[in-house]
């Protein structure tokens, strides 16, 4: 009897030992009907040699549908406005300094000549884009910073042939690519930062994926100083149709 009372004890030991593990190890417990580097599981419909553990739901992942690229052109007739991707300040008659980018509209005139200009950079304009209109727009009064001071806001637009790549955006570096034969337009900013929500068209232009345009005050006698905050409701933009 003592040799079946060590049995039982035996077999007691071993069921509280097997009982404590976590149901993911117990069942990982080499079998030998498993090959070397399996081992047996049973959960659900998998009961077998496995060399990884069958119970382990995988996390299922969510499909991402990639995002239509920003150069496909938009269906149907209407147009898409796009706000600039970059503007720099330029000075004419410091024509060698550089600034890094801004975020708004900076337009200055003293000491009878223009002396802060804006070289303005749209990208992402769809390569089938066949109608491109530079203007400008201002929000509504309490969402928007717009100061004008002086008396003749009137600002030439002009397009450039390029950028300078590669290099610091002065007045000097964008000199060779303003070789247009005539302005897109002008657009005037006096007594607008009185008013209310507007749009405003400069004119057409020749589409491309990149444009560049400067922007300047077009009397250098006038003292005028304009500020206007950019973004969705604010400042440049490009307009287009394909």
């Amino acid at each position: 009897m003592p040799l079946i009372s060590n049995i039982f004890t035996s077999l007691a030991c071993l069921m509280a030992v097997t009982n404590a593990m976590p149901a993911s190890i117990a069942a990982r417990q080499p079998s030998n009907e498993c090959a070397t580097g399996t081992y047996f599981f049973h959960c659900g419909e998998h009961k077998g040699c496995f060399s990884k553990d069958p119970c382990i739901e995988p996390t299922p992942s969510n499909p991402s549908t990639p995002n239509k690229p920003d150069t496909e052109c938009p269906s149907g007739s209407g147009q898409t406005v796009l706000i600039p991707s970059a503007i720099y300040n330029i000075f004419p008659k410091n024509p060698n300094v550089a600034q890094a980018a801004v975020s708004g509209v900076r337009l200055e005139s003293y000491d009878g000549a223009s002396q802060v200009e804006q070289v303005v950079v749209f990208s992402g304009i769809p390569a089938e884009a066949k109608t491109c209109s530079f203007g400008w727009k201002q929000g509504e009064k309490l969402d928007r910073i717009f100061i004008v001071r002086g008396s003749d806001g009137v600002s030439d637009v002009r397009q450039l042939s390029g950028f300078p790549e590669g290099k610091d955006v002065t007045y000097n570096s964008v000199k060779p690519f303003d070789n247009a034969e005539k302005n897109v337009g002008g657009i005037d900013f006096a007594n607008w930062d009185d008013l209310d929500a507007a749009g405003h068209d400069a004119g057409g232009v020749d589409c491309a994926e990149t444009l560049y345009f400067k922007v300047s005050l077009r009397n250098g006698d006038s003292g005028t100083k304009i500020y206007l905050g950019q973004d969705e409701n604010n400042g440049f933009e490009i307009s287009y149709s394909c």
